[in-house]
């Protein structure tokens, strides 16, 4: 599958998988409960039940599009955490508006 077909497919998987769904990351005052790049996916929840429901959810709406996962490349980490770094990125539960602006400014 090309990357931007594959970009696509992963958009909408996300969507349908997270609709309505309530739990994940505070960050900033929004929930975060998915990070992607390319094809690396990290799910995010505030139990391992809840984790494994999401898990579940992604899973299925994969397959309403005719995808799989793949168990062998899936990894869980059932550590409760209040900071995590992904991608470089330090993402704390702490972070507060300012802290994101400056963060943001800092990109551009």
């Amino acid at each position: 599958m090309s990357p931007t077909l594959f970009n696509v497919y992963s958009e909408l998987i996300m969507r349908k998988a997270l609709e309505d769904w309530q739990d994940g990351f505070d960050f900033s005052g929004e929930k975060l409960a998915d990070q992607r790049y390319e094809d690396d996916v990290v799910l995010i929840a505030s139990s391992e039940a809840l984790l494994q429901q999401l898990a579940g959810r992604v899973g299925q709406a994969s397959g309403e599009f005719g995808l799989r996962l793949k168990g062998k490349k899936i990894r869980y980490n059932g550590d409760q955490v209040e900071e995590f770094v992904y991608l470089g990125a330090l993402f704390k539960s702490t972070c507060t508006d300012q802290e994101t602006r400056r963060r943001i400014s800092m990109a551009k």
